[in-house]
């Protein structure tokens, strides 16, 4: 499980201690390649191969769920994609869905049990 360094927060969540570095893996990124990923942002960077979330940004973890540590990643990285689109920086038709595949799949790699992952990714699928 990859951790991220945080700290729990009154007005929102938690708030990132230290700079965060998302690389794709390989089945992520032949997905992604047809995207062409290029927004920036005074908090974030995303590229087609990678997500950097720095130092300060702030998210509210598992919206409508129980924050666990082998959730924390994902959704920051969630939050950090949807925020994009919200912003007009990826378009919401085109790259939601793979936002939504990233977060199960950090979900996964970060020790979530498969199913509870699936759920997971029907959920914000569902409610975006």
């Amino acid at each position: 499980m990859a951790r991220i360094n945080y700290r729990k927060k009154w007005d929102w969540e938690y708030e990132l201690n230290e700079k965060v570095i998302y690389q794709y893996k390989p089945s992520r990124a032949r997905k992604a390649k047809k995207f062409k990923w290029n927004a920036q942002h005074a908090y974030f960077e995303i590229t087609s191969s990678e997500i950097t979330v720095n130092e300060g940004y702030s998210w509210d973890g598992l919206t409508g769920w129980t924050d666990a540590e082998v959730t924390m990643r994902a959704s920051l990285i969630h939050d950090v994609l949807y925020q994009a689109i919200e912003e007009g920086l990826l378009d919401r038709s085109r790259d939601r869905k793979l936002a939504d595949l990233i977060f199960r799949d950090i979900l996964m790699e970060d020790g979530t049990r498969r199913r509870w992952a699936k759920m997971l990714y029907k959920f914000v699928r569902w409610l975006g």
